[in-house]
């Protein structure tokens, strides 16, 4: 039967149980059995059951050493040294400034909220916005601490209305007992955002909202929608206005704002952060960046600030690394794809700047920067290989040796950005958009590799295991129905199907067909893929079998307009297909 392997090997919790397992049925979804008791679905060839007796006996081994691990906490309660690893056990949840959260909190107690507000239909009582400060204060802000203390966020913020309900819509994100005031929220603060750009509107803490709002996306359905690309552009424009790139200078481009001191660090880290932000989400959309390092950077970049946050540092060092692999290998002006014809005499300097950067930064960051830093090596190894890609017809064994390795390295970095995402203790909602959107690209890659004629470089039980494992991880980011990310993993779902109906002969394309899109060009791919696929489905549909029926629509992808595919965007095409409530 086409699409069945032979050689299926059931889960390992099935095969301990001894029970069936019907995880090819239900892929990329765990097996019935794994989903119920709630456990990872995962196949390992090399699996070997236990007998109960030894089972009983590892269980209690392992309780023992949960025991005396928690014990040493206890113990030590304050220790927070790092041990280097490159995904460092550091909990969403603690204060940017090492600073427990217990203080937080007291904080957070002492603040005294005057009256309730209001915007539109959305009314909040003091107690409530009391509550969303603490929910922010304790998740969000340590992932992007951008704001003042809780304590002052109150009266600064009654300055600009942008910036408060922002701040109570990004709190929102994980209430579900609240998400009747969710959507009117986000309407109310996108007109706000979009009105920010009048000159009467644009000041510092309106370019705050703005940074957190491309951090943090509002819901759209298909990219063009996504506003995090003008958001940024239009926040880095009121940096510039404002001076924050020449902090020793802002009085010659601002006077009335402007700070009299040599290190303003609110103006210090906006504009840190605002680098770090234009960088991120125009690089996602292979788009060039419309900022370049200047001193102020510079000098952080060198020697690490006292006043600058760990995290912050961390991502301005991966922001500058992108930006290098960006202008570098991306935007080579004599190219007509902007590919660097030879990328591999470049990739290697990279490369031993990345592992140089990785054992600088890996006492500092959180999971979320080991992913961003993840992030900016796949961009390398996609760049490289669409630019080997590219010249494809001189290309020597050498050259095609390196690709190879590219490949292999970007398979990794993908598999590194699943397993430190499947760490991560809290829920993946709080997580900024981006972490969702390079999430999607790591399966997107798999994906890819599983169906090209590069298979055969990964371990096939391996792709299906990370594939299963990222989707999986990707539905936790789903907020609102049949938006952006809800109907993206539907793609996911289908293509990952499909990738297991494919036989070894049928595999003989390339990885990547986007050429002109940097590290976008996974989103690129997985669109033509989806192109390739649903006209294939159709004009197997056309066809009428001698018994007279159709072909088995394991993989059903129907589209309302393949024309669609011609403008594309990471979500133009992925969304023109029907989303779960239509799928079959």
């Amino acid at each position: 039967m086409r699409g069945r392997k032979s050689n299926f090997v059931a889960c390992i919790h099935c095969r301990q149980m001894k029970l069936a397992c019907d995880a090819p049925s239900k892929f990329p979804a765990g097996c019935s059995r794994c989903t119920k008791a709630g456990k990872f679905c995962a196949v390992d060839p090399t699996f070997k059951r236990t007998k109960r007796r030894q089972r009983l006996q590892q269980i209690e081994q392992e309780l023992r050493e949960a025991k005396e691990a928690m014990h040493t906490l206890k113990e030590q309660p304050n220790d927070s040294a790092s041990n280097g690893s490159h995904t460092p056990a550091v909990q969403l949840s603690e204060s940017s400034d090492g600073v427990p959260l217990s203080q937080v909190n007291a904080l957070l107690d002492d603040l005294v909220v005057p009256t309730s507000r209001s915007i539109g239909s959305v009314q909040l009582s003091s107690a409530l916005i009391k509550e969303l400060l603490t929910e922010y204060y304790q998740y969000y802000h340590p992932i992007c601490p951008i704001l003042p203390p809780a304590s002052s966020f109150i009266a600064q913020s009654d300055e600009c209305p942008l910036l408060f309900w922002t701040v109570m819509l990004t709190a929102l994100r994980d209430k579900p007992d609240l998400i009747h005031l969710f959507s009117p929220l986000v309407d109310e603060v996108t007109n706000m955002a979009y009105d920010s750009i009048r000159p009467t509107n644009a000041n510092f803490l309106s370019m705050q909202a703005l940074l957190l709002l491309g951090y943090w996306n509002l819901p759209f359905e298909k990219l063009p929608m996504d506003a995090s690309l003008s958001f940024v552009n239009m926040a880095t424009q009121i940096c510039v206005r404002m001076g924050l790139h020449r902090p020793a200078f802002s009085a010659e481009f601002d006077r009335v704002s402007a700070v009299h001191d040599a290190v303003n660090v609110p103006s210090r880290i906006a504009w840190i952060f605002c680098f770090v932000s234009n960088v991120s989400i125009n690089g996602q959309l292979g788009i060039p960046p419309t900022v370049r390092l200047d001193r102020g950077l510079l000098d952080a970049l060198t020697a690490k600030p006292t006043w600058l946050p760990d995290t912050l540092y961390c991502q301005l060092h991966i922001a500058h690394h992108i930006l290098k692999i960006i202008t570098t290998l991306g935007s080579y002006d004599s190219s007509t794809t902007g590919l660097i014809p030879k990328a591999d005499y470049v990739v290697p300097i990279i490369e031993s700047e990345l592992r140089v950067a990785e054992t600088h930064l890996s006492p500092y960051w959180t999971r979320v920067d080991y992913i961003s830093f993840c992030t900016c090596k796949l961009i390398l190894y996609i760049i490289a290989i669409s630019a080997a890609d590219n010249n494809s017809d001189d290309i020597d064994p050498t050259g095609s040796e390196k690709r190879s390795q590219w490949i292999v390295q970007g398979y990794m970095c993908s598999i590194g950005m699943i397993q430190a995402a499947s760490t991560i203790q809290e829920p993946l909602i709080k997580l900024p958009t981006r972490i969702y959107k390079t999430l999607a690209a790591a399966v997107s890659f798999l994906i890819l590799l599983k169906c090209s004629k590069y298979y055969y470089l990964a371990d096939d039980s391996a792709l299906t295991i990370a594939i299963r494992q990222g989707w999986e991880l990707t539905r936790k980011f789903e907020l609102v129905q049949s938006d952006f990310i809800t109907r993206t993993n539907y793609l996911l779902e289908r293509l990952s199907i499909y990738s297991e109906t494919l036989t070894p002969e049928e595999k003989t394309g390339e990885l990547l067909t986007g050429k002109a899109r940097m590290g976008f060009n996974v989103a690129r791919s997985t669109t033509m893929l989806v192109h390739q696929v649903v006209l294939k489905r159709n004009q197997e549909n056309e066809m009428v079998v001698d018994n007279g029926t159709k072909p088995a629509n394991d993989y059903t992808m129907e589209m309302a307009d393949l024309d669609f595919f011609l403008d594309f965007d990471w979500n133009e095409s992925l969304l023109s297909l029907p989303g779960p409530t239509s799928s079959t």
